[in-house]
């Protein structure tokens, strides 16, 4: 188990973590913005691949479902494919953000996620689609850019060194 998002060049005590959170860059926001653009862009592509491709093989005509998405047969499919569009939303980030501490679009532009534990981790990731407009502007006013997510989860996206 990788769980180096835990401030990986930081020393553990709080005194010691205090003085090393002066050298450690945050991440700008319109990075932060454009990574997470990225990652959701990832997100619905895999997203449509798989209903594509589960259609598919299913023998169903993709064309067809697309002009009859509101027929009666199809509407019971409504929650179904919610559900697994959160899976994996969720998961994309959820998976990365734990064993890597970074994402795709993290990565892309050199950011990285410092939390505390996994619990973290889980928190922030749930909680953000539920506040994500709050979350941003909240970073206009935090010192070191934190959104509301990461100041409740105690995490900080920071520039890669």
């Amino acid at each position: 188990r990788h769980f180096d998002v835990s401030m990986p060049r930081a020393p553990k005590s709080a005194a010691a973590e205090a003085s090393v959170s002066n050298v450690v860059l945050s991440a700008p926001l319109f990075s932060r913005l454009v990574a997470y653009l990225f990652d959701v862009t990832m997100v619905v592509a895999v997203y449509a691949l798989v209903i594509i491709g589960g259609f598919y093989l299913s023998g169903v005509d993709v064309a067809y479902v697309m002009q009859t998405a509101m027929n009666s047969s199809f509407a019971g499919l409504g929650p179904s494919l919610l559900l697994m569009f959160f899976v994996l939303y969720f998961g994309y980030f959820l998976l990365q953000e734990m064993a890597w501490g970074t994402t795709l679009g993290k990565t892309l532009f050199k950011l990285r996620l410092i939390a505390p534990n996994a619990a973290a981790v889980f928190l922030r990731v749930l909680m953000f689609p539920a506040i994500g407009a709050v979350a941003v502007l909240v970073c206009f006013f935090q010192e070191k850019k934190q959104g509301l997510h990461d100041l409740l989860s105690k995490t900080r996206v920071v520039m890669e060194s």
